[in-house]
């Protein structure tokens, strides 16, 4: 009972936070908003503490490993206790990204380890990297309690820069990030994404899902508190970054996308 008391607090900080900046937004007269993306706006940034991975992978935009460390062992806890991911279609949407990732996997920014039970039998190997030790041994004591039918490797590791861990280029078939650019510095963000396309065979594919600018009215909303929100309720992570943007000039051709709640969320497939 006193796990779901601390997520229920968790949930109402970023929310009264988007409550109180409400007339901040209407002062820049956006567009009409649709009652369904309104909603689903509203519902996003609680979302942010409890979108793992969204662990920290370093250049962060607020925060260092060590708050990610403290609450590794609840951070769970929240998305099971709610279910906002399920209505906003971010589990399905997970589910259907991950289901495409084929051979040799590497994961950024792993986590606790959430995706790997939505890993497909395609799959030959994985290696999960994360920043923060502290989630790696939640991801490690899941993967002991219920081992995945492929081998599974966890490695501490800065994401925007891979070349100490794993110096040879090519060695993976598929790259998997979902909600964990969003608590990099744009610099960051980008160094991360030259690291995928130099570890990725010929051939492979990325396959990412984040919080994204939706444009619009909802993109001005979002401008307008993503700031606020990850200093005070989303652990770092902004909510309004152009990832399509990052992506093409990371060098990626964007072969698939597609928006998730109103465009609130992204999910990409490129090579």
């Amino acid at each position: 009972m006193a796990r779901r008391q601390g997520s229920a607090h968790r949930f109402a900080l970023p929310l009264a936070l988007l409550l109180l900046l409400s007339p901040l937004a209407g002062c820049l007269k956006p567009p009409p908003v649709t009652p369904s993306s309104r909603r689903a706006l509203l519902l996003a940034p609680t979302l942010l503490p409890l979108l793992p991975s969204s662990s920290p992978a370093s250049s962060l935009a607020s925060s260092p490993a060590a708050p990610y460390d403290k609450y590794a062992r609840t951070y769970d806890a929240l998305a099971e206790d709610s279910g906002a991911t399920n209505a906003l279609n971010i589990d399905e949407a997970r589910k259907l990204l991950l289901s495409r990732a084929t051979g040799d996997v590497l994961e950024l920014a792993g986590g606790t380890g959430i995706n790997v039970p939505l890993y497909p039998p395609s799959v030959k190997s994985l290696t999960l990297v994360d920043l923060s030790p502290g989630m790696l041994d939640v991801a490690a004591s899941k993967i002991a309690a219920s081992p995945p039918p492929f081998p599974a490797r966890l490695l501490p590791c800065d994401v925007s820069d891979m070349s100490a861990l794993f110096p040879a280029a090519g060695s993976f078939d598929t790259v998997a990030c979902t909600f964990s650019l969003c608590v990099l510095s744009p610099t960051g963000a980008r160094a991360a994404l030259g690291e995928a396309r130099r570890l990725l065979r010929k051939g492979g594919r990325l396959l990412l899902l984040e919080n994204a600018w939706a444009g619009g009215g909802v993109g001005a909303y979002q401008d307008a508190v993503a700031g606020a929100a990850a200093r005070f309720g989303g652990k770092g992570c902004v909510m309004n970054r152009r990832v399509g943007e990052d992506l093409r000039q990371a060098g990626w051709d964007v072969q698939e996308e597609g928006e998730v709640a109103g465009g609130i969320f992204r999910w990409f497939v490129a090579s």
